[in-house]
């Protein structure tokens, strides 16, 4: 998995990520070793748990970019 180990988002979504466990996940090459949101609007995460989440570059659990509205 390049980006987001565990979920990848990307254009022409509304993503609402809620009351998750994001455990032990990776991603082998880029970012985002749980979750990874790419050029979407009004993103949510909320109450979630991110825990032994890895990634070969930056952000070992989230990254969210090029995003309108992130919360």
């Amino acid at each position: 998995q390049q980006h987001g180990g565990a979920v990848y988002i990307s254009g022409g979504a509304t993503p609402q990520v809620l009351n998750c466990e994001f455990s032990n996940n990776t991603t082998t090459q880029f970012d985002g070793g749980a979750l990874y949101i790419n050029g979407v609007t009004n993103t949510i995460v909320a109450n979630c748990l991110f825990n032994g989440n890895t990634a070969n570059r930056y952000a070992g659990a989230v990254v969210i970019q090029n995003t309108a509205t992130s919360q």
